[in-house]
């Protein structure tokens, strides 16, 4: 089998319950799974009620009134995870309020899941610095787009918590990432586990996996008291962008 995509963990706020359940059936054969909010108002947008929104990878929200300012609300709270307003007919004047209000795409229904789903991918990696789908990391051919990395041409395959660090630690390479954005990323606010404990396993754990793969070279540096940093040996030490498969042929010529 191929390196497939992980899933994508997305929250759905729509009215219309029957609508719920068409994208919910839609988005589960692109590997996606739908956390629907069938019912809420303005007066229902809390400081919870946005930070429960970032514990998913993103969030589609239906056409409905007070569109414009519950996505204006949700992002005056602290919600920052990627935004798709879904509209029900093509409306430019529309579009342009709500992308104003802080969305970062809007598409008319019926959607391509597999679209969204790449939007939001999009969001997330320009968001860090990444214009392209992958990056090389010495050896490692990290992909921000939901597959597994590769080690010299070889798929490294990842848990769902390993390959969900993993992601976090990419998507900031170079970059000292915190314990408790890790744990966030994988278990979401609410869980009330002993998180230092927690993400110290999950590290070990992706910190021998690389290892088996790359003759024993340490990829994963502990910051003590900050957090953990994802940076290619000095040996070997390299991060571009992946060559595009183009690129690649060319090279060969």
């Amino acid at each position: 089998m191929g390196n497939k995509r992980k899933k994508t963990n997305l929250a759905l706020l729509e009215k219309n319950a029957g609508v719920a359940a068409a994208l919910q059936r839609v988005f589960a054969k692109e590997r996606a799974e739908l956390s629907i909010v069938e019912e809420y108002g303005v007066d229902d947008i809390t400081d919870a009620f946005a930070a429960d929104l970032n514990n998913f990878q993103g969030a589609l929200i239906g056409e409905s009134e007070e569109m414009e300012e519950k996505i204006r609300l949700l992002r005056k709270l602290g919600c920052d995870v990627p935004v798709v307003a879904l509209i029900d007919n093509k409306n430019s004047a529309l579009s342009i309020a709500l992308l104003n209000a802080g969305a970062d795409d809007v598409m008319v229904k019926p959607v391509n899941a597999g679209e969204v789903i790449e939007r939001i991918h999009a969001v997330i990696r320009r968001a860090h610095g990444h214009p392209t789908t992958s990056i090389e990391i010495g050896e490692i051919t990290a992909y921000l787009d939901g597959r597994d990395p590769e080690i010299r041409g070889e798929r490294v395959k990842l848990s769902h918590r390993e390959h969900t660090i993993f992601t976090q630690l990419a998507l900031r390479v170079g970059r000292v990432v915190a314990k408790e954005t890790i744990y966030d990323a994988v278990y979401g606010m609410r869980d009330t586990q002993p998180f230092d404990k927690v993400v110290d396993v999950y590290i070990c754990k992706l910190r021998k996996k690389l290892a088996s793969y790359t003759d024993g070279a340490s990829y994963i540096e502990t910051v003590y008291g900050r957090g953990y940093k994802l940076e290619a040996p000095e040996e070997i030490a390299l991060v571009r962008p992946a060559p595009s498969q183009t690129e690649a042929v060319a090279a060969n010529f």
